[in-house]
């Protein structure tokens, strides 16, 4: 959705790259030394902490350049910004809102025959599946199952009002 200073700490990993590989050269250089018995193997066991704090800083920069991008934890609609591009903002700050489209709620009309299939077949199954109308009487692309139904009944149209439709 978002990215939060990403060349800054781009930068970072990089140094911290560069940084491990020089330290894994001269912990190699030194391990090839020590072999041979020319340094210490004191020599050896610094230059092998050397490469490890290398390879630690190389990590943390990894974690920091994570830290840069803010995701969605679903897919959804998000809304408008609530801040300028180049803003400063402070933590915590809502920068825009994101709604859950995964289920959505229907409500429409139903008429008094198919409220009363409904309550027949809801005895043997949990959900009816259903393709709401729209105004001309047509249905709509995709089907779903009925979860409720108000118990209000209009004796004008013939219908009662049902949601959770998804």
């Amino acid at each position: 959705m978002f990215q939060i200073m990403p060349l800054l700490y781009k930068a970072e990993l990089q140094k911290a790259e560069a940084e491990a590989k020089f330290a894994e050269i001269e912990y190699l250089n030194t391990k090839q030394l020590a072999d041979s018995n020319v340094v210490s193997v004191n020599e050896l066991a610094l230059a092998r902490a050397k490469y490890d704090k290398a390879i630690a800083e190389m990590k943390l920069a990894q974690v920091h350049l994570g830290f840069t991008e803010i995701r969605a934890p679903f897919d959804g609609i998000m809304d408008r910004f609530q801040v300028r591009l180049g803003s400063l903002l402070d933590e915590g700050a809502l920068v825009s809102t994101l709604s859950d489209n995964s289920q959505m709620w229907v409500y429409f009309n139903v008429p008094e025959a198919e409220y009363l299939t409904y309550k027949i077949k809801g005895k043997k199954r949990q959900h009816h599946e259903s393709e709401p109308a729209n105004g001309e009487q047509r249905t709509v692309q995709y089907p779903g199952l009925v979860q409720t139904i108000e118990a209000d009944f209009n004796n004008e149209t013939g219908t009662l009002l049902s949601g959770n439709f998804s």
